[in-house]
Formats: structure tokens, sequence, C-alpha cells
């Protein structure tokens, strides 16, 4: 009888000594408890630490997911605002893998996420016959009436988040009454240096300089990017040596603290369970404000801060923006810039709108120099016409690719190229070598150990490639036989693919994965739909292969 395969999903949440015990216990643990079963075949952990439960970018999680033959298409939060830390996976079965495992073992419920939205990702194991068994409750996903009883245990789980989420927080409004200065992360205020013993803040004067000069600028009615600009010229960097960002420069014209003022609870980062990366800023009546305190020295005067403060309020950009992320557009999060990666963010001109690369609009042309794009182009980029015609081109090109591949097949029926394996052979013989090479220099102290994986993994990937090809070069006519019935199925199931006359607004949008803009305006758009057909016809890359 065939052994159910087994594996084992670990995780602690800090990365002290003790957590790294534990997590070498529960490795331990399981391996031993498994092997015990005459049915299952424990084929090895997964595990991640330092990471905590109500996160689900866990490396060793997506490892586990992706050898369970599932693909992560999308990580997307409840309101699909992508800065936040509280997510969930879009996962699809793979078209080309199949399960390394059967079944994943978990020590808790706990261990495997807080946080309700793992549901999805149990479902989706299930479908592809991948079970998740929870040993503190000693039930398995895949009996329906054990589900149920996880799902409630998944549900306390969260619940349990949440509490801890609030009691944090009521632990750090009631140090906020008690007078405790916030110094904030990251090395703290700018400006300021913070005395822990004391509880104090005492003046970095040559940033303080930096502070003045920046509530002078915006006083006078300079702009936060002329203000940018001028600190750039200037090579005026913060405290870590970077270049000062737009939102830097904009909580520190909000900072009561250059006046000498203790205000807690002016903005939020929301709960544990559902943080968000970002600050949003506080109803003024939530606030703690503690006023003025000899604890903090003022750096600029109540009237300079103040006019800044009126300035602030009259400009249509800020009042538009007070603490409220707006990315509400139908593209929002959709669009990318191919020099530098950054989201391209919606504008306005008068009534017209637009949408420009984040890293230029932030810090200028310097930073980056792609253009902007109309709402016009991308409309018209995304239309119908434009939707259909991508899909049934996609369609036809992926079908055709795949005959090609059949024809080659074919040419090796009864046709054993002996000279290319040779080939093949030789060159591999060589990497192998090379390999050596530099595995020696390695152990005679030429290179370090960084070096080495460097140099190799590039040759190592090869050598993989070549194997693949003398194995695929190897094969007898009935393998090709299969092989040719294979894709012609896939290319059956491209083809079968229904393509509409027209689709709503709604259903193009939501089956957009990307779109990039391009330095010459070229808008290039991924559709799901479209990677899901090359997922159909990269199943059989491996049949197409040529010397390396």
């Amino acid at each position: 009888m065939e052994k159910i395969k087994c594996v084992a999903y670990c995780r602690v949440s800090t990365d002290s000594k003790d957590q790294e015990n534990s997590l070498e216990n529960q490795k331990s643990y399981f391996e031993r408890e498994i092997s015990k079963n005459e049915k299952y075949e424990f084929v090895g952990t997964y595990h991640d630490k330092g990471i905590s439960g109500t996160k689900l970018n866990r490396p060793g999680f997506d490892k586990m997911l992706y050898d369970a033959g599932l693909d992560i298409v999308r990580i997307e939060n409840n309101d699909k605002d992508k800065r936040k830390e509280k997510i969930k996976y879009v996962t699809i079965a793979s078209t080309s893998r199949k399960p390394k495992f059967d079944r994943i073992f978990v020590k808790n419920t706990s261990r495997f996420a807080r946080n309700i939205l793992v549901e999805q990702i149990i479902r989706d194991l299930a479908q592809n016959n991948v079970y998740v068994h929870f040993l503190d409750l000693n039930k398995c996903t895949e009996k329906s009436e054990d589900s149920t009883f996880i799902q409630i245990f998944l549900s306390f789980d969260e619940r349990e988040s949440r509490d801890k989420s609030k009691k944090i927080i009521f632990g750090i409004e009631e140090s906020a009454k008690r007078g405790k200065i916030n110094a904030g992360s990251g090395g703290g205020i700018y400006g300021y240096k913070y005395i822990r013993d004391n509880n104090c803040l005492e003046i970095v004067e040559n940033e303080a300089k930096v502070v003045r000069e920046i509530f002078k600028l915006y006083s006078e009615n300079k702009g936060i990017r002329s203000i940018l600009n001028y600190l750039n010229d200037k090579s005026i960097k913060t405290r870590r040596g970077k270049e000062f960002s737009q939102n830097a420069i904009r909580y520190m014209l909000q900072n009561e603290k250059y006046i000498g003022f203790n205000i807690r609870r002016k903005y939020t980062y929301g709960e544990i369970i559902s943080k968000n990366s970002y600050a949003k800023l506080r109803p003024k009546d939530d606030w703690i404000n503690m006023g003025e305190t000899d604890k903090i020295p003022p750096i600029i005067n109540k009237e300079l801060f103040y006019k800044c403060e009126q300035l602030r309020g009259s400009k249509v950009s800020s009042i538009s923006r007070k603490g409220i992320y707006r990315g509400n557009t139908e593209y929002a999060r959709l669009i990318y810039c191919s020099k530098c990666g950054q989201p391209y963010i919606s504008n306005t001109d008068g009534k017209k709108r637009f949408y420009n690369c984040k890293a230029r609009k932030n810090n200028g042309i310097k930073a980056c120099d792609n253009p902007h794009i109309s709402v016009d182009l991308l409309n018209n980029a995304t239309s119908n016409t434009e939707y259909i015609s991508e899909l049934g081109a996609m369609r036809t090109i992926y079908a055709r690719q795949l005959n090609k591949l059949i024809l080659k097949l074919k040419e090796r029926i009864n046709n054993y190229d002996i000279e290319k394996i040779e080939e093949a052979r030789y060159k591999l013989e060589e990497l192998e070598q090379k390999k050596l090479r530099y595995v020696d220099m390695h152990g005679e102290g030429i290179i370090n150990k960084d070096t080495l994986n460097l140099r190799i993994e590039p040759i190592v990937n090869k050598i993989n490639g070549l194997q693949e090809l003398i194995k695929e070069l190897g094969k007898e006519n009935e393998e090709l036989f299969k092989d040719i019935n294979a894709i012609g199925e896939t290319i059956n199931e491209i083809n079968s693919k229904e393509i509409k006359l027209e689709y709503s607004r709604q259903e193009i949008l939501d089956d957009i994965e990307k779109i990039i803009i391009h330095g010459d305006k070229e808008i290039e758009v991924r559709y799901k739909s479209v990677m899901l057909l090359r997922k159909l016809k990269e199943k059989h890359s491996l049949l197409n292969l040529e010397i390396v």
C-alpha cells in the first residue's frame, strides 16, 4: 500500500534563543511522531522563525504552498491596500506541478496562522488533495465534520490577537497620559536626541538648523517639492544619509514637538491584526495633548509653526489629503514604472486625470524620468476591443507555439540524435570541471563563500539545464508519443477557453494583473487570463530545451 507523504510546518514568532530551541524541538517532535505511523512517510519540514502569525508573508510557508502544487498569483488585503501587512493569498492549482506531499502536520491552529483568511488557503490545499492535520485538536481538513471544528479554533486565534492588540494600545495610551514622550522609531525625531533615563529630548543643533530652514522656506510659500529640491541641491540628508521624502517634510511641518508640545495618539497604524504600514491622522478630539513641557525644548517659535499650519490648511492638496489614503481610482495599485518599479499614482491637472511615477512625483525627474500617462490612453489600452484582441491573439500564439513543438518532437521519432547528446555531455563535463575549480579556490582561501556562491549558481543552473536536455534527447519513441498526446490535449484546452464578444468594464479591470508604463509611453497590460494560458503552454517548456 502506498504511504501517505507527510510534512510538518513549524513557526516561532521571534528570533530569540529560546524560540530557536522551540523551533528545533518542534522539528524533531514531528519527525519522530510522524515516523511512528506505518501509514505515513515523513518527507520534510517547512519552518519560519521571527515572523508573527498575523502576517502571511512567510518564506517557509510560501515554499510549502508551492510544493503543495499551488501558485500564488496575487497577495492583497481585505481592502486591496497592498501597503498593509494584513494580507490574504490568492492561489490557483499549478498546471505543471503536482503536490510533493499529501498532508501537512501543524502543532496547533495558532502555529499555522492567527488569521481567519487562512481558511481560503486550506480550501485551496484541499482542492489539490493536500490536507492539514492539527495535532492539538487531532482534527484534519480531509473530513468535512472536522473542518467546522477547526474553523472555530481559527476564529479563537484571531480573537486572541485582537485582544493582545487592544492591551498593547491600552498600555501606549496610559504611558502617554503619564507624560511619556514618544521619540519615534528609526533613530528618533529629526532635530532631537532622546534621553531615555530622563524621558526628555535634547536638541541636535546641526539638525535643528535644517528644521528651522524647512519651516522658514514653507512660511515663504515654498512648496514641499521646492523644499526637497533645495535640500538636495545643498546635499542635506536625513540622519541615515538618505534624501528627504515628501512625507518626511510633511510630518515635520505637522509635528508640535518642534514648539515644545507633547501630543500623543495623533496618528494610528491600526491594530496588530490589521496593521497599516502608513500613519493615519486621528480626529483631533482623540489626541492626548499634554501641552508644553520642559522635557521638550522648542526648535522653532509658535508664530512660525502656526503660520505654516495655516498655509497647509489653505492648500488644496493638503485639504484633500488629511490623514486619508486616497488610492481608489479604477487603476489604483495596478500601474507600475518599467524603469524604477515604483507604482504610478493618480493626479489631476484641472479636470484631467493622469498617472505618474511615484519616485518622480516625490523626488523629481532625477529620481525617474518615466513619462506621465493620461487616463484616455489607459482607457484605450484596456478597452473591450483591445482586451478581446489580446486574449484571442495570445490564445492563437500559444497554440501555434505548441503545434511547432509537436512538429519538432515528431522529427525525433526514429531519429536518435547521438551527436547532439554527445555535444550536451561534453558541455556538461566542462561545466562540472569549472564548478570544481571554484570549489578548490574556496578550499585554498582564494575566494570567500559569498563569491563561491555567486560564481557557482549560474553554473549549477546550466548543469541542471543540460541534464534535463540529455534526459529529453534520450527519450524512446513511446515517451515521445506520450508527450505529443499531452501537448495536443493542452492545445485543445487553450483553444477551448471561451472569448466573449462583450466584456463589462469591471470584468476587464478584475482581470488586469499589472499595467507597466515604458519610456515611450507604451502601455503593457498583463491579464491574468493570459497568464493562465501561458502557464498551460509553459508546462511543456522542458520539451523544448536547446543546448545551454
